[in-house]
């Protein structure tokens, strides 16, 4: 699969035909319902998108901080931050906080 930008129409496009895979040929009342709730679920990914960006740039080079507030990472945390600063490669650890960001929770990137 070729690398791209988050597309949040084509993700909620993608949800919706999981349960209507031709809604656009749904009568016109029911089509517009299901068109409503793929802006509904739109909504909630931009929500949960922009929740992940802050969390990323807030511990962006500051794994005492991401530590600190949420200690249940500190294993993971020390041991690319550690990586990083040996090799002098911080994306190791910008690496990992992107996939911790975006719900991945294993602790090898």
């Amino acid at each position: 699969m070729p690398e791209k930008p988050l597309d949040l129409e084509e993700l909620a496009d993608e949800i919706i035909r999981v349960e209507y895979p031709t809604y656009e040929q749904a009568p016109p009342g029911l089509r517009e319902a299901i068109i409503r709730k793929k802006e509904r679920i739109k909504q909630i990914l931009e929500r949960h998108t922009k929740q992940a960006c802050e969390f990323h740039s807030k511990y962006r080079g500051r794994p005492d901080l991401l530590i600190e507030e949420h200690p249940e990472f500190k294993e993971c945390a020390v041991k690319h931050w550690s990586w990083a600063f040996k090799t002098g490669l911080y994306y190791d650890y910008d690496a990992w906080l992107t996939k911790l960001a975006l719900g991945w929770r294993g602790c090898d990137v």
